[in-house]
């Protein structure tokens, strides 16, 4: 199929990057601007060259690549870095002509905004694991880099399949290729252990990491995406988020959150202390002692005020299975251990 740009909405050039349909982040509705929400005028958009996801779990990667394609194409934020104005996207994929089949039904299932930049699917060789990366798939993949100015070029490329040197060495020539011709390149890195190429970052424009998380009530998985650019400001609640993803009769819907933590139960511990409960009230509804409560807390990013629902608790409740939350838990101490 020839790579051929589809025309760009006319609204879409005035088209502020924004949260895609579908998500949505935490807290009650509020007008009030505060300092910290005010930060966000200072995080700029995506630049063109490479931007590297690495996923470590090769079950997340699907899902993973469709929520960050879906946030550009929608204009979206990815980890808060808000999507560039791009015009269009080619999206990669090895295998047979029938890979095609999944690929257009799956994104039936995506929610687009009317100003949505066109997506089209590419397949690049016969196997599923073609290595973009080495000489064979770099002469494919450069000239379809060139010809994509101000448009994305996404794929995807196992580091299991090359040496770190010929993946670093790719790496460059993609960043190289896509600068001159100011387009943006997503190359999904899959990559069981950071350490198996530690350099990576250093060889991109931006680089996120995705991690697999314990999905919130209701929700089928969830993972993580993080923006080292931001490191700095996770303490803040910004620069990394937690993405719950839900499968409906209406297609996919995607929740992004300030990311809290991993677990389930860390993660309530931490929404209902922002909801004003007490260590002890804590305790009860999680089944841990308040001290337990307390080191939890302790371990992870400030606490920022914000209601939870009855109804909310109680799921969250439901989903860990706690039953006399606070009773008879060998994880309750006598009450003179207790913090004061």
């Amino acid at each position: 199929m020839p790579f051929k740009k589809r025309p760009t909405p006319a609204t879409a050039e005035k088209q502020l990057p924004q949260e895609a349909t579908g998500t949505c982040t935490s807290g009650t509705e509020n007008t009030h601007v505060t300092a910290i929400d005010a930060l966000r005028k200072f995080l700029k958009p995506t630049l063109t060259g490479l931007t590297v996801m690495v996923v470590p779990d090769k079950h997340l990667v699907r899902d993973a690549r469709d929520a960050i394609e879906a946030q550009y194409l929608n204009f979206g934020v990815v980890a808060d870095i808000p999507a560039p104005a791009a015009e269009f996207m080619w999206s990669l994929h090895s295998g047979m002509p029938q890979a095609m089949d999944e690929l257009e039904a799956r994104a039936e299932l995506e929610k687009r905004i009317e100003t949505a930049i066109e997506r089209t699917f590419h397949i690049s060789g016969s196997r599923p694991n073609f290595k973009f990366c080495n000489d064979e798939g770099l002469e494919t993949l450069l000239p379809i880099i060139k010809d994509a100015e101000n448009g994305w070029v996404t794929l995807a490329q196992s580091c299991d399949s090359l040496s770190p040197e010929h993946l670093i060495a790719g790496m460059c020539e993609i960043r190289a290729t896509a600068q001159k011709a100011e387009a943006y390149v997503l190359l999904v890195i899959v990559c069981p252990s950071k350490e198996q190429v530690p350099s990576i970052r250093d060889f991109c424009d931006e680089y996120l990491e995705v991690a697999a998380c314990e999905p919130d009530p209701g929700a089928h998985l969830a993972f993580s995406i993080e923006a080292l650019r931001l490191a700095d400001m996770h303490g803040l609640g910004y620069g990394k988020v937690i993405c719950n993803v839900t499968l409906t009769d209406d297609g996919y819907v995607r929740t992004f959150e300030p990311f809290v933590a991993k677990s389930l139960r860390d993660r309530f511990i931490w929404k209902l202390r922002a909801a004003g409960k007490s260590l002890a009230e804590i305790g009860e509804l999680v089944d841990r002692h308040k001290s337990s409560v307390k080191r939890c807390l302790d371990g992870m990013r400030p606490v920022r005020r914000q209601a939870m629902s009855d109804e909310s608790i109680a799921q969250h409740a439901e989903a860990l299975e706690i039953d006399d939350a606070g009773k008879g838990s060998p994880d309750h101490p006598d009450e003179s251990e207790a913090l004061a």
